[in-house]
């Protein structure tokens, strides 16, 4: 349970509740939503409890039994190359407590969910960077919210609507890393996005190549 948790808060994925498991067969119940299970490589979204309790090939019992694990339901999305080494790099330990207590050493900061779920909302779903939009299933798509400032130090970037945008998980990729420039006039832009925060995404990337 505490790898869920640790891994939702490693990649930013912004579930309310989120389970790991490295098989992908079994599960406890998600109590929370939006909600993700977590396995070895990848993860599976659900949006809402109704859209878990009605999913298919998903038997909730006193456990959460998924046949063929959830690697083999539509909507599960791989963990990148990048993603990978990031889990990798912050759960160093075998001992989740002692790895969960390096985690918080490193200040990273909870995100606001109502926010960001606010914000997926706002754009449908669709990424303020490339304007894809992930189906997951029948009127159900994914997206993720990416801070420009992050959080947490040694950045402090703030909890807030002008410092997030709606990202697909490539992009969110490509940003966490600093490989793509941000433009205000380039951004899908429907909500007010501060320019401080998009000079210091930009800083960043400049500093990387210096």
């Amino acid at each position: 349970m505490m790898k869920g948790r640790m891994i939702n808060e490693i990649l930013q994925l912004g579930a309310a509740h989120a389970l790991y498991f490295h098989q992908g067969n079994w599960y406890h119940h998600l109590k929370r939503f939006p909600g993700v299970l977590i396995d070895s490589g990848g993860y599976l979204w659900f949006e809402t409890k109704e859209k878990f309790a009605n999913s298919k090939d998903i038997k909730i019992k006193e456990r959460v039994n998924i046949y063929g694990g959830i690697s083999s339901k539509k909507g599960y999305i791989k963990f990148s190359a990048e993603q990978l080494l990031k889990i990798e790099e912050e759960i160093c330990s075998t001992d989740e407590e002692v790895a969960l207590r390096k985690l918080r050493t490193t200040n990273l900061v909870l995100r606001n969910i109502g926010l960001a779920q606010k914000l997926k909302e706002t754009y449908n779903y669709r990424c303020q960077i490339c304007g894809n939009q992930i189906p997951i299933g029948t009127n159900n798509y994914y997206a993720e919210v990416h801070h420009i400032k992050p959080l947490g130090k040694p950045h402090n970037g703030p909890d807030v609507l002008e410092n997030m945008i709606c990202v697909c998980p490539n992009c969110h990729v490509l940003l966490d890393y600093n490989a793509i420039f941000l433009s205000q006039h380039s951004i899908l832009s429907k909500h007010k996005i501060k320019k401080e925060f998009v000079d210091y995404h930009n800083s960043q990337l400049k500093a990387k190549k210096t």
